[in-house]
């Protein structure tokens, strides 16, 4: 779930470039790394990654999919 919330805010990220949603669409890739980055020192215990951090890969991964959908269109 983490990582593939970074691959759509990453591409995101990547179909805003030189627009104007490009750098609300790099803080929310950059979120969703750091969110990654996180869960990773979860790796042998899943269910102890702290709530906050599992709600940010969510929204990040809503975002990402609003940042594709505006750097598809625009």
């Amino acid at each position: 779930m983490f990582v593939f919330s970074l691959i759509v805010a990453g591409t995101g990220a990547f179909l805003c470039g030189g627009q104007a949603a490009f750098v609300p669409a790099l803080i929310n890739a950059l979120a969703s790394l750091w969110a990654v980055g996180i869960s990773t020192n979860y790796r042998d215990d899943r269910q102890n990654i702290p709530n906050l951090w599992a709600g940010v890969s969510i929204v990040t991964l809503i975002l990402g999919v609003v940042f594709i959908i505006v750097g598809a269109v625009g």
